[in-house]
């Protein structure tokens, strides 16, 4: 299985991936063949290209720790070839658990322009659809979020459009149920767990 993806792409999922220890099949971006990219720390989730309705043959977990190389290595490349870094990819090739991840252009990328060897994380990424609430949206009169984790859902936009103004989407499907947030133009698609609020008076 091989995948190109650009490296704002991979940011702004990887803001949802876990940093637990106990939880380690969280920490990092799991990659599904059928070009989705997902992450989740069980209280929020970011996606991108990830399909609601598919048949998932094959998928790997880049673990937390070869995110970060791959990205130290992407800025001084990226700051090289900054006439053209809107064709760098980052390509991840997975063969049995191994990894072989470079910087390549998005025509050509037989041609490495640096890259390492890795290993995927070894264990099962939980189905992540399974989280996503059904239904129809509903009214709601008062809800307790996480602000941390609704700021990520702003980064993760101005990752992917820049200085662009903000255009997300939420939908609410009540008080207990994950609400869903939506940059439709760039196939992200998040989901985040409210929180109980107590109330004072």
């Amino acid at each position: 299985m091989k995948v190109l993806i650009k490296a704002n792409e991979l940011q702004a999922v990887a803001l949802a991936a876990s940093t637990e220890t106990m939880r380690y099949y969280l920490k990092g971006v799991c990659f599904e063949d059928n070009g989705g990219m997902i992450a989740t720390d069980g209280h929020r989730m970011h996606t991108i290209r990830a399909q609601v309705k598919a048949e998932v043959k094959d998928s790997f977990i880049l673990g937390n720790d070869d995110i970060k190389k791959v990205l130290a290595l992407y800025k001084p490349i990226e700051k090289e070839h900054k006439p053209i870094r809107e064709k760098l990819r980052i390509c991840i090739e997975h063969d049995k658990g191994a990894l072989k991840i470079s910087i390549v252009m998005a025509e050509g990328d037989s041609v490495s322009l640096g890259g390492f060897d890795g290993k995927a994380v070894d264990g099962n990424f939980p189905d992540w659809r399974r989280v996503l609430p059904s239904g129809e949206p509903e009214p709601i009169t008062a809800i307790g979020i996480n602000t941390n984790y609704v700021a990520d859902f702003g980064k993760a936009n101005s990752l992917l459009a820049g200085f662009k103004a903000p255009n997300i989407k939420l939908e609410f499907y009540g008080d207990t149920t994950p609400m869903l947030i939506e940059i439709a133009e760039y196939d992200f698609l998040g989901a985040l767990m409210p929180v109980r609020v107590n109330m004072v008076g």
